[in-house]
C-alpha cells in the first residue's frame, strides 16, 4: 500500500468522523437536509480545507457508502480500490503474452512496438486470436520491465549490464589499508595517435598502468605500442620505483583476461613468469572477476584519462561515435584549420606525466581536505635497489653491437664497454625513459648503461652553441682515446713496442719473452725515435727514465696543445 493511497484512507475516517459531529451538532434537522447542507459546505473547501486537499469533491451518496464499508472499525475497508490500478498486470491473453515475450526478451533489442507487431502478425498466421491493442501491449511491457527488471536486462543486455546494474555492490572501507599496501593494474588503449619508433607510423598505443588504491594515484605505468607481455613487469617496476616500495598486493584482471584485452598471441600469466616474478619480489597477486569494472577502482582512473585526450591534436576517440569532426567525411574546412600534429614516445609520456599532475592535484576520495599527491608522498617508502628490479622487470631485445653502438628505436646508443666487441648484446628498455638503456652480454653479465648519442652540428666550432662544441669534443676525445688505447693493446698482445722492430734487427727471440725488463735497455740504445703521432712521443718521453732539456721543452709545448686536452685531459673524465 503506498502512503497516497493510505493518507486518503485516513482523510476518509476524518471525513466520516467530522459529518457525523455535523449531524449531532444539527440535531433539530432532518439528517437529509443537515446531510445536503454539510456536503455543500465541504465541497465549497473552507469547512475542512486539510481534508478536502486529500480527498477533493465528494457527494453524499459516497459518504454513505464509505459509512457502510468502515462499520466494522477496518481503516484499510476505506482505501481506494481504482478500476485499472497500474499496480496490477495488463490483460493479455496466454498467447499474446508468450509470443510477446519471446520477441521482448530477445538480445538483439528490439523495440517494444516491433516486438507487438511481430507478435500480432504471427498469431495471424497461426490463426490464433489476438484482441488486445498495441497500447494494451505497451503497458503490458512496461509492467513486464518494472516489475521483472532483472530478467529484462539479463535477457536483452547481458551478465555485464545486469553486473553493473543491479547486482548488489560490495562496498570496500578504504581507510583500513596504507598506501602502496595494495596497487589495482589494468590497460587502457589511448585514444590519441603516437609515432612509433620501430616503423615511425602512427598507432593507438596502449596504457598498462598501476594505480595506488588508498591515494589513487597513478603510481606507475609503461606505453605498450606491440604485443608486449613485458610492459605488465615494465609498468609494475615503475610503480616500485615511485612508491619507494615494494607492495604487499597487486589487483588486476584474471590472467586469461587481461592478456585477450590486448594480446592476441600471448602465454599464460603461469607460463610467462608472472607467478614466479611475484613470489620473488614476495607480492601477493589478486585476480579479479572477469568483467567486473567495479572490482577495479582503476577503471574511473582511465575514465579521466580517456576525458583528457580530447585535448591532444591526434586524438581520434574510443569509436565511430566519438571520433572528432576532422576525421569525419566532407569535413574540408574543420581538417584545414586542425593541427596535424602528432606526438613522439617521449612527447606522449610528457602527455601523460600531465595528466598525472592534473589527477594528483585532485582531492582524494579516501582522505578529505588532502589531494591525491598528497596522501601518496606521505606514504611512500624510502627506496628500492633499482638493478635489481632492472634485472627482473625489464623489457629485453637483442641486439648487434655496430660501429657506433647499439642501433634502439631510431638511434644510436653507446658505451665505452663495446668498443672492440662484436656480436650480439641483451638491451634492456623502459619507454618510460629511452634516453638509456642498459647492456648485457648474451651470458647475463652486465656491460653497462649506454646513452643514446644524438647527431653533431657539422659546423658547431664556428656556428654551433656552447652545446654543441662541448658534445663535439667530447667525442673527438672519444675518437682519439680508442686509437690511443687499442695500440697500447696491440703492443700488450704482440709482447713489446712495435715502432723498434726495424730498428733493433739484432734482438733475439728469447728476449721478447720478457719485454717489460727489456724495454728500458732497448730505449737506452735508441735515444732517436721515430713516432707518426705527437701523442706516442708523449708517450714515449713520460715512460723514458732521463729527459733532455729538448724533451722538457717539448713536453710543456704539448701539453697546451687542443690534442693534449682532447686525448689526456678530457678523455679522462
Amino acid at each position: 500500500m503506498s502512503e497516497r493511497l493510505k493518507r486518503i484512507a485516513l482523510a476518509r475516517i476524518d471525513l466520516l468522523e467530522a459529518w457525523e459531529k455535523y449531524r449531532q451538532a444539527h440535531s433539530d434537522m432532518k439528517k437529509t437536509e443537515a446531510d445536503k447542507e454539510f456536503e455543500e459546505a465541504y465541497n465549497s473547501g473552507v469547512l475542512y480545507p486539510s481534508i478536502y486537499e486529500v480527498l477533493g469533491k465528494v457527494d453524499i451518496k459516497t459518504l454513505y457508502r464509505l459509512k457502510k464499508e468502515f462499520s466494522d472499525g477496518d481503516w484499510t475497508a476505506l482505501v481506494p480500490r481504482y478500476k485499472g490500478n497500474k499496480k496490477s498486470e495488463p490483460a493479455l491473453t496466454d498467447d499474446e503474452k508468450r509470443w510477446f515475450k519471446n520477441f521482448l526478451l530477445m538480445d538483439s533489442n528490439i523495440s517494444i512496438s516491433k516486438a507487438c507487431k511481430y507478435t500480432k502478425f504471427r498469431l495471424k498466421e497461426l490463426g490464433i486470436p489476438s484482441p488486445n491493442s498495441s497500447m494494451t501491449f505497451r503497458r503490458w511491457a512496461e509492467w513486464f520491465k518494472k516489475n521483472n527488471y532483472n530478467v529484462w536486462v539479463a535477457a536483452r543486455e547481458g551478465k555485464k549490464a545486469l553486473i553493473d546494474k543491479l547486482v548488489f555492490t560490495i562496498k570496500r572501507d578504504w581507510s583500513q589499508i596504507e598506501v602502496g599496501q595494495l596497487l589495482f593494474a589494468d590497460g587502457h588503449r589511448l585514444n590519441f595517435r603516437v609515432i612509433n619508433p620501430f616503423t615511425g607510423k602512427p598507432v593507438r598505443a596502449a596504457l598498462v598502468g598501476y594505480m595506488d588504491a588508498k591515494s589513487w594515484y597513478l603510481a606507475g605505468y609503461e606505453i605498450m605500442l606491440e604485443e608486449s607481455v613485458q610492459c605488465i613487469t615494465s609498468a609494475l617496476r615503475d610503480a616500485i620505483i615511485t612508491l619507494g616500495k615494494i607492495p604487499q598486493f597487486t589487483y588486476q584482471d584474471n590472467g586469461k583476461a587481461f592478456r585477450a584485452k590486448y594480446f592476441s598471441q600471448s602465454p599464460s600469466f603461469d607460463e610467462a613468469g608472472f607467478q614466479g616474478l611475484f613470489m620473488r619480489l614476495g607480492i601477493i597477486p589478486i585476480f579479479s572477476l572477469p568483467y567486473n569494472p567495479k572490482s577495479k577502482s582503476i577503471e574511473r582512473l582511465f575514465r579521466e584519462i580517456a576525458d583528457m585526450e580530447k585535448l591532444v591534436p591526434s586524438y581520434v576517440g574510443s569509436n565511430a561515435m566519438q571520433k572528432p569532426a576532422h576525421l569525419k567525411r566532407n569535413e574540408k574546412e574543420i581538417r584545414s584549420m586542425h593541427c596535424e600534429w602528432v606526438p613522439t614516445l617521449e612527447e606522449a609520456i610528457r602527455i601523460i606525466e600531465r595528466f598525472r599532475e592534473f589527477l594528483g592535484a585532485q582531492e582524494c576520495p579516501h582522505v578529505k581536505g588532502k589531494t591525491v599527491k598528497e596522501v601518496f608522498d606521505e606514504g611512500r617508502g624510502s627506496g628500492v635497489d633499482i638493478d635489481e628490479l632492472d634485472d627482473l622487470m625489464m623489457a629485453t631485445e637483442v641486439r648487434v653491437i655496430r660501429q657506433n653502438g647499439v642501433r634502439f628505436l631510431g638511434a644510436d646508443y653507446y658505451n665505452d664497454n663495446l668498443f672492440g666487441m662484436r656480436g650480439k648484446v641483451i638491451v634492456k628498455y623502459s619507454f618510460k625513459d629511452i634516453s638509456k638503456i642498459k647492456l648485457y652480454s648474451m651470458d647475463g653479465r652486465f656491460l653497462g648503461v649506454a646513452e643514446r648519442v644524438m647527431p653533431v652540428n657539422p659546423v658547431a666550432n664556428y656556428i654551433g652553441e656552447a652545446r654543441d662544441i662541448e658534445t663535439l669534443k667530447r667525442l673527438r676525445a672519444l675518437q682519439m682515446r680508442q686509437i690511443r688505447e687499442t695500440f697500447m693493446h696491440v703492443r700488450l698482445a704482440k709482447g713489446f713496442d712495435d715502432r723498434l722492430i726495424d730498428i733493433t734487427p739484432k734482438i733475439e727471440y728469447e728476449e721478447l719473452k720478457a719485454p717489460v725488463q727489456m724495454q728500458a735497455e732497448v730505449q737506452k740504445k735508441n735515444e732517436q725515435q721515430i713516432f707518426t703521432e705527437m701523442w706516442q712521443r708523449y708517450e714515449y718521453l713520460v715512460r723514458k727514465p732521463e729527459l733532455t732539456k729538448d724533451d722538457r721543452k717539448w713536453l710543456e709545448w704539448y701539453r697546451g696543445t687542443e690534442e693534449f686536452k682532447l686525448i689526456f685531459s678530457e678523455g679522462r673524465e
